[in-house]
């Protein structure tokens, strides 16, 4: 009975917990997804990356999305960590019963208990009747760790999908507004090329319209 108190108290806790996580990324998942991304995490990362300008350095994106992944992998934590330990809540559960009957059924084995002409089995049966209590603990903390791991399952996939959003943003809209694309080398040399052919087709073609002037008044 403990033990199956404790596995109530344990799939509240953890569903309040993965169930802020939720939560969480679902509001982020929607400011990051608008045409002007905004949130908690990206306004974080926005920080960092005006820290790194200040100081002269190029963002380097693998390396923030490794610390942010890092710093995420704790929301939510308390219900990822329960699903692993509910399965042995319920096996103490289910061992304290196992030796409570044991422990009363050895007296039964030894004859001390045989009164009144009672045969061994009848007296067997009320230590036995409670074994269905005990495995029970075993069900339920099966049942609530299927419970706590399909919704830790949804957070972990929608938790890659954000993380995967807010590198996508960081690189297409917050890199590109805070670090402007510069013209390379060889595109300016395509466009100095240009100008010299234009600079060329227009003092030819002044030469040619100044010669045939020359050459009217001439004759």
């Amino acid at each position: 009975v403990v033990s199956v108190l404790a596995l109530v108290g344990v799939l509240a806790l953890g569903l309040a917990s993965l169930w802020r996580a939720h939560r969480f990324i679902a509001a982020e998942l929607t400011a990051l997804g608008a045409k002007q991304p905004s949130g908690e995490l990206f306004a974080a990362r926005r920080k960092q990356a005006l820290e790194l300008r200040e100081r002269g350095v190029t963002p380097d994106l693998d390396v923030l999305a490794d610390a942010t992944a890092a710093q995420e992998a704790e929301r939510g934590y308390t219900g990822k960590y329960l699903v692993a330990t509910t399965v042995l809540v319920g096996l103490v559960g289910t061992f304290g019963g196992l030796m409570e009957t044991l422990s009363r059924m050895s007296p039964l084995l030894k004859g001390d208990l045989l009164a009144g002409g009672a045969s061994t089995l009848s007296l067997l049966a009320g230590p036995l009747d409670g074994l269905h209590v005990t495995f029970g603990t075993s069900v339920v903390a099966i049942l609530v760790t299927l419970a706590l791991a399909l919704i830790q399952g949804d957070v972990t996939l929608r938790h890659e999908r954000l993380l995967a959003l807010l590198q996508e943003r960081t690189r297409h809209v917050l890199i590109p507004e805070l670090w402007p694309a510069q013209e390379s080398a060889a595109e300016r040399t395509v466009r100095a090329l240009a100008e010299l052919q234009t600079a060329l087709s227009k003092t030819l073609a002044q030469g040619a319209e100044a010669g045939s002037d020359a050459q009217f008044q001439f004759v």
